[in-house]
């Protein structure tokens, strides 16, 4: 028999899933599916900034909820090469259960 999920358990999995600032990263990378640091924070609306967006993304990169690859310029020579940064199969687990025990406790 399984227990019943208290606000203690919650705050364990807050130590995964983190900030609001790394579950919008989550959300918005779940929805485009890949995107550039600076991408981010332009649909963010302003929630997120320029000097913190990539040691957000490197820590959230350590908890295995993101992972990145460099991506080639747009056209071979110009420009420099950027970071591309996709949710993982486990920050989409997380996600959903972050989003899951909010609902039930009223969090969101």
């Amino acid at each position: 028999m399984t227990r019943p999920v208290t606000r203690a358990d919650l705050r364990r999995i807050k130590v995964t899933v983190g900030s609001r600032l790394e579950r919008m990263i989550v959300e918005m990378l779940a929805e485009a599916g890949e995107l550039y640091g600076l991408e981010m924070v332009t649909r963010s609306g302003g929630r997120l900034k320029r000097g913190t967006i990539y040691t957000t993304l490197c820590r959230m990169e350590e908890k295995g909820l993101v992972e990145s690859y460099l991506a080639p310029p747009p056209e071979p020579g110009r420009g420099p090469t950027r970071r591309l940064y996709r949710v993982t199969k486990y920050g989409r687990l997380v996600h959903a259960t972050w989003k899951t025990l909010a609902r039930t406790f009223g969090l969101a």
